[in-house]
């Protein structure tokens, strides 16, 4: 985090986690965690690496439940300007102080 403002940049973090790198996570099921976790000004996380297993079946999906719900997509940067963005001093999954678990794994360096 300190190396991305360091640049001047502002790190942006996401609050809705799609589920989508574990093998067993159906489109389905990845279709109503994003859906029922959304609410305004969500940044959701999934992954087009490799990493995620059904997260091309389940997009048009999740792109149509949530424009049917009244939500519209927009760049980062023009959702910045929409508001206050919340800031946090340290990195973490879905909101601040959950990446103990990735410290346990990895070792500090999450923060």
């Amino acid at each position: 985090m300190v190396a991305v403002s360091g640049q001047g940049l502002a790190p942006v973090q996401w609050d809705v986690v799609s589920g989508d790198p574990a093998k067993s996570q159906s489109a389905e099921a990845i279709v109503r965690t994003i859906i029922s976790q959304a609410k305004p000004g969500s940044i959701i996380v999934a992954h087009a690496n490799g990493r995620g297993w059904n997260t091309a079946k389940a997009l048009p999906k999740v792109i149509d439940g949530l424009r049917k719900q009244g939500y519209e997509f927009v760049k980062v940067s023009e959702l910045l300007q929409m508001g206050d963005p919340v800031t946090a001093s340290s990195c973490y999954e879905v909101k601040p102080n959950d990446n103990v678990k990735y410290d346990k794994l990895f070792g500090k360096g999450t923060e």
